[in-house]
């Protein structure tokens, strides 16, 4: 029964620390391909024209990038006192619940992005993880190519309502990139970073079956032994790649307001996943046990 129990409770381990691995290594190849930096730039334009409308202010600890910055300016210039006066009293009038909906997934999705800082290094990392010397943050798809005729749209838009109609030129931006760019920027990263993961896997499961064969008196000796400590030390493998790849994610912590948890969780993330490695493999065990039950 022991046997039997251990060998659930390694496959569970096993299954949980490779969809985190995965996962965690796939987000890091996403933010690498550039959509989230994009996505980034273009809430930086509409929170900037917000703000020339007098709708909120800028969240804390935010700030602009150098683009969204020049385009403000330049909106700014283009903007005489009489249109930014008209503008401060449209805004003051009652917000629509479609409008304040929009305001308020903004602001939620500005408070939600890693800073710069935080993406220039996990951007770094994956690239020291997988060896690729030749590839470059450097030659992420710049945001720029794909904001002129967003950033000329915001600038016009004299409502919440009308800028969250630009949203649909983000998104024809966004699959524009997801059809030429993004595919083989992706691959260029993810596959190495799979090989990254399996060779870790494969490490540690060779380390188990040594073990298992020293300890066990031979190749005709325990195989339960050999078979625990083989898988054993495969999700040991897997979990230590994951604990190295979560530095190349720059989402893989919690973001957003302020909390004891949440600043736990984004200053100590290896223990903050292991911690969730522990009750998503208690959680598979008890669903196993319900379906077995």
């Amino acid at each position: 029964m022991m046997e039997t129990d251990l060998w659930v409770v390694l496959q569970a381990a096993a299954l949980v620390t490779a969809g985190f691995g995965v996962w965690i290594l796939t987000r890091a190849c996403w933010d690498y391909a550039g959509v989230p930096a994009v996505r980034d730039a273009y809430l930086e334009l509409v929170d900037a024209r917000m703000q020339e409308l007098g709708w909120g202010a800028a969240p804390a600890g935010g700030g602009f990038s150098r683009a969204a910055r020049a385009v403000r300016s330049a909106r700014s210039e283009r903007s005489g006192p009489t249109v930014r006066s008209g503008l401060a009293v449209r805004s003051a009038a009652p917000l629509r619940r479609s409008d304040a909906e929009f305001l308020r997934r903004t602001r939620r999705a500005l408070l939600s992005r890693p800073l710069d800082s935080e993406r220039a290094a996990s951007q770094k990392a994956l690239l020291q993880l997988i060896s690729r010397p030749a590839l470059s943050p450097a030659q992420r798809i710049p945001a720029a190519d794909l904001l002129p005729e967003l950033a000329e749209t915001v600038a016009a838009a004299t409502t919440l309502q009308e800028l969250a109609r630009t949203e649909r030129l983000y998104r024809a931006a966004v699959r524009r990139m997801l059809r030429r760019e993004v595919p083989g920027r992706f691959r260029a990263v993810f596959l190495p970073g799979m090989a990254r993961y399996l060779d870790f896997v494969g490490r540690g499961s060779s380390l188990g079956l040594a073990l298992g064969v020293l300890l066990g008196g031979g190749l005709t000796g325990n195989a339960d032994l050999v078979g625990a400590l083989t898988a054993g030390c495969g999700v040991a493998g897997a979990v230590f790649f994951t604990l190295t790849v979560i530095r190349c994610e720059s989402r893989s912590w919690p973001a957003g307001e302020s909390g004891v948890w949440l600043h736990l969780a984004r200053r100590f993330p290896q223990a903050y996943f292991l911690l969730r490695l522990v009750l998503a493999t208690v959680v598979v065990l008890f669903a196993l046990h319900l379906v077995q039950g």
